[in-house]
């Protein structure tokens, strides 16, 4: 499964708007770039940076304001603040309009590099638009789940953290109606005691089977294997367990 190139974190997507600021002109025609293009990157990067940045000192000032109206009412218990915090400044923007969607701009630049036969991974990675690599390991995999009930349909709610979906596990247990205590994984040798009842690639996935014995409750356990490429991986997940047939 490939992975997203652009950092999620502000912070962090400022930075990465920095360095291809800064590096892009050195490509700039090897790849056939208007000096218009390259002045939009700079612009874009510019103000991401300045309302990012700002955006993350405002609650440090809404924050003093609140001690120094608290101090003003109440006293102070410590060291007396400034009498007037000082705000983030943004009297001194970058030059030039601000323009919405940066992160759409840079996705279909880099898109355009990326496509581009002078492209290279390592132009990539001088650029800051190559993915960072991570490892995954297929053998160690353990998916994580969660299931509630109402009546006899129960809801399972479950993470793919890399994987395409999970394969799903259950063992009935009938005239139960009080959860045992919260266990770990399925020991290897109670693993025959489940049946693949499922396996879904998109959560949640609804359990609405009828109760084996009719006005009945039954204690349900799942547990969840990885499926990737329509195999499944790693090991199984802790049992998840609900009671149904109960209001």
């Amino acid at each position: 499964m490939a992975k997203d190139f652009v950092k999620s974190n502000d912070v962090q997507f400022v930075a990465q708007l920095n360095t291809f600021k800064a590096n892009l002109p050195s490509h700039a025609m090897l790849f056939g770039l208007t000096p218009a293009q390259i002045a939009s990157v700079q612009a874009d990067a510019d103000w991401m940076a300045f309302i990012v940045l700002r955006n993350n000192a405002a609650p440090g000032f809404a924050q003093d304001w609140t001690k120094l109206k608290d101090q003003v009412r109440h006293g102070g218990d410590g060291s007396i603040i400034p009498p007037f915090p000082t705000p983030p400044d943004v009297v001194t923007p970058p030059m030039g309009t601000i323009q919405p969607d940066v992160e759409g701009r840079f996705r279909q630049l880099a898109a355009q590099l990326k496509a581009n036969s002078n492209y290279s991974k390592a132009i990539g990675e001088n650029l800051g638009i190559e993915a960072d690599e991570t490892s995954f390991d297929a053998g160690n995999y353990k998916p994580e789940g969660s299931a509630k009930a109402v009546l006899n349909v129960v809801t399972i709610k479950f993470t793919k953290k890399g994987v395409d979906g999970q394969a799903i596990y259950s063992k009935v247990t009938t005239g139960v109606s009080t959860l045992p205590s919260t266990p770990g994984s399925p020991a290897p040798a109670t693993l025959s005691q489940y049946t693949k009842i499922a396996i879904d690639f998109h959560s949640p996935y609804v359990d609405n089977r009828a109760l084996t014995i009719a006005g009945q409750p039954e204690l349900r356990e799942y547990y969840l294997r990885g499926v990737l490429s329509d195999a499944e991986i790693g090991v199984p997940s802790d049992i998840i367990r609900v009671i149904v047939g109960t209001i």
